[in-house]
C-alpha cells in the first residue's frame, strides 16, 4: 500500500516511534529512522525491519534543532531524491509541578515535542509541495487534550501540536498533502516507566478497555493516515484519539449523543464540537459525511442542541428565541 514511499520517523528508535516504522515498512515503504543518541536501538529497529524483508535506514540528528532537521531531510533526499511521509514522533517528558519547573525543563520538553515538528515540517515541505503529495503525521497525546498535573510543560507541547497540525492542513491541503494528528492514551514506553504502579492503576481504571494501549495499535493508526488512498483525510476534517478514552468521558458528561446505527456512516457535527470534523467545508454546519466505499460503521455522533431537518441536515433546536 505503500510501495515506493518514503518515510522520516523521528523519535524511531524505541516505543511508538520504533513501532510507527516497522509498520510503514511492512506496508512497504522505505524508512528513515531518525534519533537523537540511541545508535545502537535505531539500528536494531533497521535490522528488524530489514529481516521482515523491508527497507530501512538509520539517520543521527536532533530534530529539536533547526540545522538538524534541515540536514536530516537533505541526506534523505540526497539518498531517495524524495520524501513522501513525515512523522513527528520525538518527544521527552520532564515531569514535575510547575511551582518546582525550571526554565530548562520547560525549554527542553516544548523543543523536543513542539518546535521539531515545525523544524522537520518546515524542511519536508519544499520537496512534497513540489510532488504535490506528501503527508504529515504529528504524535500528540490525550495530555494535549485534557491536560494533566505535573506536566504542564508536556501537556502545552502536546496541545501545540494539535493547533500546529490543524493550520497546516490548511495551509498545504490544496497541494495535495494532508497533515494529520494521532493523540495516544497511555502507552506502556520509556516515558511511562516513571509512573508508579498506583499511578498506573488509576489510568487503567479511567480506561474503557481496562488495559493501557500499545504501540503496535498507535503505528495502526498511523499506517491508516499515511496510506496514499486517503487523499481526502486530515486533521482539518478528521481527528484520530487512539485509545480514546476521552470520547466516553465527554459522552457521560452530555457534551455528546452517541447514537447506534446500523449501515453507512452519517456522522453529523456542528463546528467542531465534537473534536472529529467531517467531510465538509468548514463554512456549511450539518453537511453530511459519507463514509468511503464498503465502509460500515456502528455509530454516529450529534452534539446535543441539534436536531435532524427535513434534508438530513442538522439544525439548531431553538432559533429566534423559541423552542422548534
Amino acid at each position: 500500500m505503500l510501495h515506493g514511499k518514503i518515510a522520516i520517523v523521528t523519535g524511531g528508535s524505541r516505543g511508538i516511534g520504533a513501532a510507527i516504522a516497522r509498520e510503514l515498512a511492512a506496508q512497504g515503504a522505505t524508512i528513515i529512522v531518525n534519533h537523537r543518541d540511541s545508535a545502537v536501538q535505531a539500528e536494531a529497529v533497521v535490522n528488524d525491519i530489514a529481516t521482515a524483508g523491508g527497507t530501512a535506514i538509520a539517520l543521527q540528528a536532533d530534530a529539536s534543532i533547526f540545522a538538524e532537521a534541515q540536514r536530516l531531510v537533505k541526506e534523505t533526499l540526497d539518498r531517495f531524491g524524495r520524501v513522501d511521509i513525515l512523522v513527528n514522533n520525538a518527544g521527552t517528558t520532564r515531569d514535575t509541578l510547575l511551582m518546582l519547573m525550571s526554565e530548562t525543563d520547560w525549554d527542553t520538553v516544548i523543543a523536543t515535542n513542539l518546535k521539531s515538528a515545525y523544524n522537520c515540517a518546515k524542511a519536508a515541505l519544499r520537496p512534497m509541495l513540489k510532488q504535490r503529495y506528501g503527508r504529515v503525521i504529528n504524535i500528540s497525546s490525550v495530555s494535549g487534550l485534557a491536560g494533566q498535573a505535573g506536566q504542564t510543560n508536556y501537556s502545552a507541547s502536546k496541545a501545540g501540536l494539535i493547533g500546529f497540525t490543524k493550520a497546516l492542513a490548511k495551509e498545504v491541503g490544496p497541494r495535495g498533502i494532508t497533515a494529520n494528528a494521532v493523540a495516544p492514551g497511555f502507552v506502556p514506553t520509556a516515558l511511562t516507566d516513571v509512573l508508579t504502579e498506583a499511578q498506573k492503576q488509576m489510568i487503567i481504571s479511567a480506561t474503557p478497555l481496562g488495559r493501557f494501549g500499545q504501540p503496535e495499535e498507535i503505528a495502526y493508526a498511523v499506517a491508516f493516515l499515511a496510506t496514499n488512498q486517503l487523499n481526502p483525510c486530515t486533521t482539518d476534517k478528521n481527528f484520530l484519539m487512539a485509545f480514546a478514552w476521552l470520547a466516553l468521558a465527554c459522552k457521560r458528561s452530555g457534551l455528546v449523543q452517541v447514537r447506534r446505527k446500523n449501515g453507512r456512516c452519517a456522522g453529523q457535527s456542528d463546528h467542531r464540537a465534537d473534536g472529529a470534523d467531517h467531510h465538509r467545508a468548514p463554512d456549511r454546519v450539518g453537511a453530511t459525511w459519507r463514509a468511503p466505499a464498503g465502509a460500515r460503521a456502528t455509530q454516529s455522533v450529534r452534539p446535543i442542541g441539534w436536531r435532524r431537518g427535513r434534508r438530513g441536515h442538522l439544525r439548531r433546536a431553538e432559533r429566534r428565541g423559541r423552542q422548534s
